[in-house]
């Protein structure tokens, strides 16, 4: 939540690009830590992507599609 309201009904294009942004960060950190040995710290940062997922997930949902070949994602299909 962003001062009292729920940030993924306020999300702008730029908000939801540094997410996408964000969730590879975490993702990469992960690995390393991983990679390292650090098994306690690579689960603390596979912990923040759910709540990112979760943004990304509304924010997109939310976004126009700026796609024009697109009708829609029902006639698409959706994976997530």
């Amino acid at each position: 939540m962003r001062n009292g309201k729920d940030i993924s009904k306020s999300l702008s294009t730029k908000d939801i690009e540094n997410y996408f942004k964000e969730l590879i960060r975490l993702s990469k950190e992960a690995d390393r830590r991983f990679s390292k040995g650090q098994n306690i710290q690579s689960l603390s940062s596979l912990a923040a992507i759910p709540v990112i997922h979760k943004l990304l997930i509304e924010g997109c949902a939310e976004e126009p599609c700026k796609d024009k070949s697109v009708k829609s994602s029902r006639d698409h299909g959706v994976y997530l």
